[in-house]
């Protein structure tokens, strides 16, 4: 698959928010049409899902329908905001389906994890179709792990610490309550949800007061660690990443490998993910479940395309769900496989 890039000729003093001019809008990331998410940030003309809005959000749903939802606090962040559980499951006894584990905003600065994980609730308890996935797995989601720093907007914790570097030393208590839950839920799959800054200054000698865009909808990351079993990168490479690039092309989306440029004196150095097990895709992969970490488009464009950078996350989680259902038998062995491996 191709990777393709525009250069956006924007000065480099012009605000972040302004990184997307609305011709490219217009021209590469329209919104989908006919697309209607009912979740609080889509009811105002400003800003993203606040905490409280969230909770609330929450309280209704699982008000609605107590048959299928159960809403937890599983812990606080630093700043004393709840931290919300959303089992989302059929109460029929049966604890043999495959456990999703979805979470997002691990940084703050990063929302639509957030939108597309509440509109996502939203779905598995009201469209009837979606709803069917229902019948073969449970999921265990959590829409707002940091919540410090989503209220400000912020990538990291309130001390400072990023929490997607923090998935060894559990220096931070979002990172010890997200691996409490993890330890408690034994996830089969999990998934974590982010955005990447799709516009970034490299190589003023080379291109001038230029900025290098990123033409892409959505990046795949998955685990990079050397010790992570064969089994569970055969399954990622032959299973969940074959749906999620047939998914994204029937809806018009661009997608690639998740990648990270960097300067290296000879020229942009373009990294492939990471092996460090202080990010979740590595160490959710290294506790014995399928990992992925989905990156969307979004950090510093403000609310522009929200609605497509949204429904590029929701459409990648429904896409992993239903790649699960299809092929349980070949997830459970490489699961089983995974776990008997020494």
């Amino acid at each position: 698959m191709k990777t393709r890039f525009i250069i956006a000729l924007l000065v480099l003093s012009l605000p972040l928010a302004a990184q997307q001019p609305r011709k490219v809008t217009e021209r590469w990331y329209p919104e989908p049409e006919g697309l209607k998410v009912d979740v609080p940030a889509t009811s105002k003309k400003s800003g993203f899902t606040t905490h409280r809005e969230m909770m609330d959000f929450l309280a209704a749903r699982a008000a609605e329908h107590p048959d299928l939802i159960t809403l937890e606090v599983v812990g606080k962040t630093q700043r004393g905001r709840d931290i919300p559980l959303v089992t989302v499951r059929r109460n029929d006894g049966n604890r043999e389906r495959l456990r999703m584990f979805y979470f997002a905003r691990i940084h703050g600065d990063e929302p639509s994890g957030t939108e597309a994980m509440l509109y996502l609730i939203r779905q598995l308890t009201e469209n009837g179709q979606v709803g069917r996935l229902l019948d073969r797995l449970d999921f265990y989601i959590m829409p707002m792990v940091n919540a410090d720093g989503a209220e400000k907007m912020e990538r990291a914790t309130a001390n400072g610490i990023d929490l997607n570097r923090d998935q060894s030393k559990l220096d931070t208590p979002e990172a010890v309550v997200l691996h409490s839950v993890a330890g408690r839920v034994k996830q089969d799959i999990s998934v974590d949800f982010h955005e990447f800054q799709p516009v970034k200054s490299l190589y003023p000698a080379i291109y001038g007061k230029s900025l290098v865009g990123v033409q892409t909808d959505i990046m795949f990351l998955y685990s990079g660690n050397p010790n992570t079993p064969q089994a569970l990168r055969n399954a990622v490479d032959e299973l969940f990443l074959p749906g999620l690039r047939t998914t994204m092309d029937r809806n018009h989306l661009t997608h690639c490998t998740y990648f990270t440029p960097k300067e290296d004196g000879d020229g942009v150095v373009f990294n492939i993910g990471g092996s460090s097990p202080r990010s979740t895709s590595n160490t959710m992969a290294l506790r014995g479940s399928i990992s992925l970490l989905m990156e969307t488009r979004g950090i510093a464009l403000g609310r522009v395309s929200i609605l497509r950078r949204l429904n590029s996350a929701y459409l990648a989680a429904l896409s992993i769900a239903r790649t699960a259902v299809d092929n349980e038998q070949s997830v459970r062995k490489a699961i089983a496989d995974a776990r008997a491996d020494r």
